[in-house]
């Protein structure tokens, strides 16, 4: 049923050469061409962080774009003109400044890593009572006894699994192209310990509801 359906759609079908208009076939490498369309207008920055938040559309206010890049780290970026150039455009002191033209744009930075270089002071004593004793600092608590793994970087790996979907092959990858080399055993280790080790009791309260 399966061929007839085909050669049916092959002889009366609409005729087109595009990949992603093939019957039965996905579009796997033109994904980009095949959804480009440029009639679509290009997004505000108010249309990108609301729909991403789920907030209603409201009418636009002065300094609406501002309040809703609040949450965003900023970064001022200056574009000034040299004190020389003025005064050879306008003469030595015939200008002031006027309020700044501001524009906003949104810059994306691939995932970065941090690595927390953990310092435990020790100390000893050395006379009275308590000579010869130590006393160290609090030792934060780990993810896994001598493991990098910090929640962050665990919460990531969960989220681009579970979430997202992604092979852990890929998500290693991804990694990879980024600086850190995590294999896929090491994650799936992590991913396996962290459901045993700290979610469990989640686990079982969700079973009894």
């Amino acid at each position: 049923m399966e061929q007839v359906h085909l050669a049916n759609q092959q002889r009366f079908g609409r005729q087109t050469e595009k990949l992603d208009d093939i019957a039965g076939q996905l579009s796997f490498f033109n994904e980009a061409e095949a959804n480009c369309d440029e009639k679509v207008p290009e997004p505000t920055v108010e249309e990108v962080i609301d729909s991403a938040r789920k907030v209603p559309k409201k009418p636009k206010k002065k300094g609406q774009r501002e309040e809703d890049l609040q949450d965003f780290p900023q970064e001022e970026i200056p574009h000034d003109i040299p004190e020389q150039e003025l005064n050879e455009a306008f003469g030595k002191g015939n200008w002031k400044n006027i309020p700044d033209e501001i524009f906003w744009q949104l810059r994306f930075e691939p995932a970065k890593w941090v690595a927390e270089k953990h310092i435990i002071n020790v100390y000893v004593g050395t006379d009275g009572v308590h000579q010869d004793e130590f006393l160290r600092g609090d030792h934060p608590e780990t993810m896994f006894k001598g493991s990098i793994a910090t929640p962050f970087l665990e919460a990531a790996i969960i989220n681009a699994k579970y979430v997202n979907s992604n092979p852990v092959d890929r998500i290693s990858r991804d990694f990879k192209a980024n600086g850190l080399n995590l294999s896929k055993q090491t994650m799936s280790n992590w991913a396996v310990w962290t459901a045993e080790r700290y979610l469990l009791p989640v686990y079982e309260q969700m079973k009894k509801r």
